[in-house]
């Protein structure tokens, strides 16, 4: 797991904040597949969410995936 993929499950804000000022790959999965932003989703963590949104090359659509429709239920 990535530092980037822990700081969006705990909800650390100012962590995702710093972590991506540095060359960090946004789309990384940890051991069961999910990117940051996917796990954000999942808990929920709206604030994270829009940070990662608003990331450079984030993929916010993945094909074969339930966590699509929990973005966009989470920013409704």
């Amino acid at each position: 797991m990535t530092a980037l993929i822990c700081a969006a499950v705990w909800d650390q804000t100012e962590a995702v904040e710093l972590l991506l000022g540095v060359p960090v790959d946004v789309n990384v999965k940890d051991f069961d597949g999910f990117t940051a932003l996917q796990r954000a989703c999942l808990c929920h963590h709206t604030a994270v969410v829009r940070l990662l949104l608003e990331a450079p090359g984030i993929v916010v659509f993945e094909p074969k995936l339930d966590t699509n429709e929990d973005v966009a239920d989470l920013l409704r």
